[in-house]
C-alpha cells in the first residue's frame, strides 16, 4: 500500500517549473527545518541516550577537550523526542551535559513527529532501531551549516575541526555537487578503501558509508531526501527487514547518485587502527560491531578480529577519558562505576610470520605448477596469490584455520 505522505520528487519539480508563485506540495515528511540555529556556522551533532549515558559523558568531554580554532565557533545539537523516552535526559544529567560542554552553545532540537511516525512503521530485526533513525533529522537542516555527526560508542583522541573547514570548503568549491563525507575502513584488503558491509542495499563493490560517523554541508538537496524516504515507505510496503535501520536508508540514497558519497582515506575518523603507529595519528575511534567498553552489547556482537590489535589499548584510552568526564562533571557516584564495568574481550593472536610465508609459497607453485603449459595458469597463479594475500589480511577470525594446523 502506497504511504500517502510520500510526495514524488518528480512532481515537486515539475510544479516547482511550470509556476513560480505557487507553493509546491511538501509532504509533512518531507519538511526542513533550523535543526542547527541560523546564527551557527558549524555544529556536532549527538542523540543523547539514558541507557548509554556514560557513553554520551565521555565522548562529549573527548570533543570539548579536542577542540581547535578550526570549530571555535561550533556548537552543540542534542537531537530527541518526547516519545523516545530514551532520549530525554533528566535534570541530574542534563546539569552534568551543560557541564561538560563548557563555553559552547547547545541547542536541543525535537525531532519532527512527522517523520518520527514513518519511522515507528519501518519494520527491523532489532529493537530500539527507533532510536538509530533519529539522527537522520539532521540531514532536514535548512542551513547553510557544517554539520558532524557521532554515534555514542565512539571516542575523540585528536582534534576534528578540520572536518569542518574541508566540508565548508568543499561545498563552496563546488555548490551543485553536494556530498556526505565519510570515513574510510582499514581492517584488511576486505575493507581497505570499499567497506564491504552487506545489507540488502549495498551493491557488490559499491562504497558503503558506516553512519556512526558522517559530516555533510546543510542543506541537504531534495534528491538525497526524497531517496531515503522511498527506501522508508519501500520497506514498509514490502515488509523489509534489516539490522540496519539508518545505514540501510542512507547507503541506498547514496548508492541511487555516487557522486554525493566521498570516502576518505586519510580522515581517520571512524573504525579502529591495527597498530600502535596508525594509532598515534587517530581522530575518532568507533567500536562497532563488538560490546562497548563500557561493558554494554550493542545490535550486533561479532567477535574481535585477530588484527583488532589496538582494542585493548583502546578501551584502556576509553576508560581514562570516562573517568575524567566523570570527575570534571562532578557526577555521582553511580556513574563513575561505570567507567569501570568493561568487557573481557578475547582477541585472536596474528598467524605467525613463517606459517604466512610458507602459505603464500603453496599458493604460488600450486597455482604456477603448470603455467608453462597455458597462459590461463599465469592469471590463475595471481589470483591465488592475491586471494592468498587478501584471506591473510582479511578483517575475520583466523583462529579455526590456527586450530586446523596446530597453532592455536
Amino acid at each position: 500500500m502506497q504511504n500517502e505522505g510520500v510526495v514524488d520528487p518528480m512532481l515537486q519539480a515539475k510544479g516547482r517549473k511550470e509556476t513560480v508563485k505557487q507553493p509546491v506540495a511538501v509532504s509533512s515528511t518531507m519538511e526542513r527545518l533550523p535543526v542547527v540555529p541560523h546564527n551557527w556556522n558549524c555544529a556536532y551533532a549527538l542523540v543523547p541516550s539514558r541507557s548509554w549515558f556514560v557513553g554520551f559523558v565521555t565522548l562529549l568531554h573527548s570533543l570539548t577537550t579536542n577542540a581547535d580554532s578550526n570549530d571555535e565557533g561550533c556548537g552543540y545539537v542534542f537531537l530527541g523526542h518526547p516519545e523516545l523516552p530514551d532520549s530525554q535526559l533528566n535534570a541530574s544529567e542534563t546539569h552534568i551535559t551543560h557541564r561538560l560542554v563548557g563555553k559552547r552553545r547547545v541547542h536541543w532540537h525535537t525531532i519532527h513527529s512527522g517523520r518520527l511516525e514513518l519511522w515507528k512503521k519501518v519494520p527491523n530485526l532489532r529493537p530500539g532501531a527507533v532510536m538509530s533513525f533519529a539522527k537522520m533529522d539532521i540531514f532536514f537542516d535548512k542551513g547553510p551549516h557544517s554539520i558532524v555527526f557521532f554515534d555514542l560508542d565512539m571516542l575523540v583522541l585528536n582534534p576534528l575541526g578540520f572536518v569542518h573547514s574541508e566540508v565548508s570548503r568543499l561545498a563552496n568549491k563546488s555548490v551543485h555537487h553536494w556530498a556526505m563525507h565519510g570515513s574510510a575502513n582499514f581492517y584488511g584488503i576486505s575493507g581497505w578503501v570499499h567497506s564491504f558491509e552487506s545489507t540488502r542495499t549495498a551493491f557488490i563493490f559499491s562504497k558503503y558509508l558506516n553512519g556512526g560517523w558522517f559530516a555533510f554541508h546543510s542543506p541537504a538537496p531534495v534528491s538525497f531526501l526524497s531517496s531515503m524516504e522511498e527506501r522508508l515507505t519501500n520497506r514498509i510496503r514490502d515488509n523489509v527487514k534489516t539490522f540496519s535501520a539508518d545505514q540501510d536508508v542512507v547507503n541506498y540514497a547514496l548508492n541511487k547518485r555516487p557522486e554525493q558519497m566521498h570516502i576518505h582515506l586519510d580522515w581517520h575518523t571512524n573504525y579502529r587502527p591495527n597498530s600502535e603507529a596508525e594509532l598515534a595519528h587517530w581522530r575518532a575511534v568507533h567500536w562497532m560491531g563488538v560490546p562497548k567498553p563500557w561493558g554494554k552489547v550493542g545490535h550486533t556482537t561479532a567477535p574481535v578480529r585477530y588484527n583488532d590489535r589496538t582494542i585493548g589499548m583502546l578501551d584502556a584510552r576509553w576508560r581514562q577519558a570516562c573517568e575524567a568526564a566523570v570527575s570534571y562533571a562532578e557526577a555521582p557516584a553511580a556513574l563513575a562505576s561505570e567507567c569501570a564495568t568493561q568487557p573481557h574481550r578475547v582477541v585472536p593472536g596474528p598467524l605467525p610470520t613463517d606459517f604466512v610465508v610458507l602459505m603464500l609459497l603453496a599458493l604460488v607453485l600450486g597455482a604456477c605448477g603448470k603455467a608453462t603449459q597455458m597462459r590461463r595458469r599465469g592469471w590463475a597463479c595471481l589470483a591465488m596469490l592475491w586471494l592468498g594475500a587478501m584471506y591473510l589480511d582479511a578483517d575475520w577470525d583466523h583462529s579455526p584455520v590456527r586450530r586446523m594446523v596446530g597453532l592455536a
